[in-house]
């Protein structure tokens, strides 16, 4: 959940059955840190900072807070991503505000959208995303969400330097 200034708030620890292993996690860098503290309780924010996918919890479609992948997935630090707005991932404004008006209604019916489509990196390099999404509030879609983005260039190499309108006809194609 969010607080009233938009700081992403803990939603609370959930404790594990009685005699079951407390699990380790060590993150790619260096040495051991306990997922499970020594009560038992899972540590949401350690488990939010190495998810092995791009995470963000936004607020009227600015990044409220962002995980460790996202961070490197789009080349930005995460002081440079919280409090700006998704168009910054994007390769063009037009792209971040035609996207925007496009899954709304989506959001407003389902609560979730997902889609494949070009996103741009902090070096300017574009490249396919899996993005996944889900409105917290139906009624006002873009109020505050959860977002995951998988990085596809690994599978998908964006081929060629294409117009906006391009890439949005082969993000549909692609769905």
């Amino acid at each position: 959940m969010f607080s009233k200034s938009g700081v992403a708030t803990s939603v609370g620890a959930k404790v594990l059955p009685p005699g079951r292993p407390k699990a380790k996690c060590a993150p790619s860098g260096g040495s051991a840190v306990h997922a499970v503290t020594s009560v038992g309780a899972i540590d949401y924010r350690l488990a939010f900072d190495l998810a092995p996918v791009g995470l963000v919890l936004s607020r009227n479609r600015a990044i409220v807070d962002c995980n460790t992948r996202l961070c490197e997935m789009f080349t930005q630090s995460r002081e440079l991503l919280i409090g700006q707005t998704f168009q910054v991932l994007y390769p063009s404004r037009q792209e971040y505000e035609r996207t925007g008006a496009r899954i709304a209604p989506i959001l407003n019916t389902r609560g979730d959208y997902a889609d494949d489509r070009v996103m741009k990196r902090g070096n300017g390099e574009t490249f396919w995303c899996h993005v996944t999404g889900r409105a917290l509030n139906r009624a006002a879609p873009h109020e505050a969400g959860i977002w995951t983005f998988l990085d596809l260039s690994s599978r998908r190499p964006v081929k060629a330097e294409l117009t906006a309108r391009e890439r949005e006809v082969a993000a549909w194609l692609m769905d």
